[in-house]
């Protein structure tokens, strides 16, 4: 569930909406004016003095789904009154700030719940769906007013008007947010940080405050800590320390601030993250990650949110240039978009992601090592014709993989670039590639024919290891390529029933060199 980590301040006044309150007239006409209601989701009642509430929009509870809240009345003895006469007929009006005109989401009335004094005040269940909120309500950009309407179907008895802030997404400059699974505060030191003022509970979260602004998580707050499902820091936040979160086996979610600009790799080990937060896409693309971010074990892959909207389709800012190292590897994103000022893609950018499909613009010029390692749902992939090198493991176990056009600009395949890709059943290697380094090619189990272009003049160690479905070999080079041992793999590993064709001008050539005379018998000549 997308976690929307918001508050909404709840401000209630005695002024009603923006008609005159009419009473409706049931037939004892006991109903009396005035209903003062409060509001506090899943049942929890967060009141700081009479009049102030505060509301959170947290999970799924405004889109999408049923906001499940408690109406307070006073006094007691209309519960029963609203209940009998007015059942199913309660709605939410919202005047959004740049608007007049009200928003009505309907509202059900549940059962009345008789409270004495001593337990509480008289209360009244409501729920009622939020599909309908605005979008500039959700994204912080409006605030919004309005009241319940109460209705005999004739007349409407109208409630206080309160007022919705522009929510507020993140903790002040020094405050730090979390949220455990059993309801219960950790206790958090304060290390070499600053000095802890206040450690409060608000709603569905704890809210720490500090006597100074948060510059850097140390691990003396979350390291080792049970219970913690959620942090939320502040953009104050620049740096995370190494081990902040480590063995933090219940952690779900961490909210991560555009402040923030470095990771190290052991900052999520060994815990169960599951999803990811940023606010700004751009800001995110430009931290320096000194390792991968590893996701829960239960999860093939983690997610990543980009203002609070899961991403599966990813599309890179125009002001970012190249992808990074790290950036997006076990990340549950399907497609990327690249724009034509992309110029690098680093190593394991993308390592164990969701991706089932990637063009790369002819921008760039240089993808790193192990960049789309274990993207096992990967099955198409256009690479540019600026490309120099395939890269070391750069395809490596992307199982799905299907197809791959090798650019003609490709001079050299290296170490296991398209090792285990076993969807392979042909692969084209262009004239100007000089070298096909180590097991490029090995364990392609479904591999049948591979041709090698008339450029290259080595062939590494055990470059179609494990191709046991190899049937046929095309050599266009007039003169034999070097070959490292086992072309194959070991020979009491066995050897694929395959043909080597080479230049009919060549056979000689190929049976009396050092490195093909072992396949002598498997070599047959055809017309280039």
């Amino acid at each position: 569930m997308r976690r929307l980590f918001i508050a909404c301040l709840l401000l209630l006044s005695m002024t009603a909406c923006d008609r005159p309150v009419e009473s409706p007239t049931p037939e004892d006409n006991t109903v009396p004016k005035d209903i003062i209601p409060q509001i506090s989701e899943f049942g929890y009642f967060a009141t700081s003095g009479n009049t102030t509430e505060r509301i959170s929009c947290v999970e799924e509870s405004f889109r999408g789904a049923i906001l499940q809240a408690y109406l307070e009345i006073e006094p007691q003895e209309l519960h029963s009154k609203i209940v009998e006469y007015h059942h199913e007929l309660l709605s939410l009006h919202l005047y959004y700030d740049n608007s007049d005109k009200p928003t009505v989401i309907p509202a059900t009335l549940g059962s009345a719940e008789e409270w004495d004094g001593l337990q509480g005040h008289p209360t009244i269940y409501v729920e009622f769906a939020c599909d309908d909120l605005s979008e500039e309500l959700y994204n912080g950009r409006v605030g919004a007013h309005g009241c319940y309407v109460i209705s005999d179907g004739k007349n409407e008895l109208r409630t206080a008007e309160f007022t919705i802030d522009v929510m507020r997404t993140r903790p002040l400059s020094n405050q730090l947010w979390y949220k455990t699974n059993n309801g219960m505060p950790i206790e958090l030191n304060d290390g070499k940080g600053p000095k802890v003022v206040s450690h409060e509970h608000a709603m569905w979260r704890y809210e720490v405050t500090f006597d100074d602004d948060l510059t850097t998580i140390i691990p003396a707050y979350f390291k080792d800590k049970s219970g913690v499902t959620e942090v939320i820091m502040p953009n104050s936040v620049t740096k995370i320390d190494n081990e902040a979160f480590m063995r933090c086996l219940d952690l779900e979610s961490v909210n991560i601030p555009t402040s923030v600009t470095q990771l190290d790799q052991s900052v999520f080990n060994v815990t169960n993250l599951k999803r990811l937060y940023t606010d700004d896409l751009a800001a995110w693309c430009m931290i320096d990650f000194v390792g991968p971010i590893e996701f829960g074990n239960d999860l093939p892959y983690g997610e990543l949110y980009v203002n609070n909207q899961r991403v599966t389709t990813l599309r890179i800012p125009e002001s970012i240039t190249e992808i990074k190292r790290y950036t997006f590897p076990f990340s549950n994103i399907e497609q990327v978009e690249l724009h034509d000022s992309i110029e690098s893609i680093a190593y394991f950018a993308f390592e164990h992601s969701g991706l089932k499909s990637i063009t790369i613009p002819n921008s760039v010029t240089a993808i790193g090592d192990f960049a789309f390692n274990d993207c096992q749902s990967l099955e198409s992939v256009v690479l540019p014709n600026s490309l120099s090198k395939l890269s070391k493991s750069m395809f490596n176990y992307c199982h799905q993989l299907k197809a791959i056009d090798i650019p003609q600009s490709i001079t050299v395949i290296d170490d296991g670039a398209l090792y285990m890709c076993e969807s392979l059943s042909e692969i084209i290697v262009p004239d100007g590639v000089e070298r096909v380094e180590g097991r490029a090619f090995a364990w392609c189990k479904n591999l049948e024919s591979i041709t090698f272009g008339s450029g290259v003049t080595e062939i590494g160690y055990s470059a179609l290891a494990g191709c046991m479905k190899l049937e046929s070999i095309y050599l266009r080079a007039t003169t034999p390529p070097t070959l490292e041992p086992h072309l194959f793999q070991d020979p009491d590993e066995g050897v694929p029933d395959v043909t080597i064709y080479v230049p009919m001008e060549s056979i000689d050539a190929y049976k009396s060199s050092e490195s093909w005379s072992p396949y002598a018998d498997r070599i047959e000549g055809y017309e280039l």
